[in-house]
């Protein structure tokens, strides 16, 4: 599985978890046009919520910077 799947994965996982707030749109919208990691890691946010007993059963939650926020709306 290649990384944009992946990604594509834990944001329906956000999404079924969080609703309407998590901002879906937009970050599948910045991950279609990203051709490099390091322009996904630079303006996108990352936290990870545990869902499990141990300390690595956690899901990615992605959440736009401000600045991708003021791209998107241009």
């Amino acid at each position: 599985m290649n990384v944009k799947e992946r990604i594509k994965k834990e944001i329906e996982i956000q999404k079924n978890i969080e609703g309407e707030k998590c901002q879906d749109k937009i970050l599948l919208e910045f991950l279609n046009a990203v051709t490099m990691q390091s322009q996904w890691d630079s303006f996108v946010n990352v936290k990870f919520h545990p869902y499990g007993k141990l300390s690595y059963e956690c899901h990615r939650f992605y959440y736009p910077t401000k600045e991708l926020l003021k791209l998107m709306k241009q």
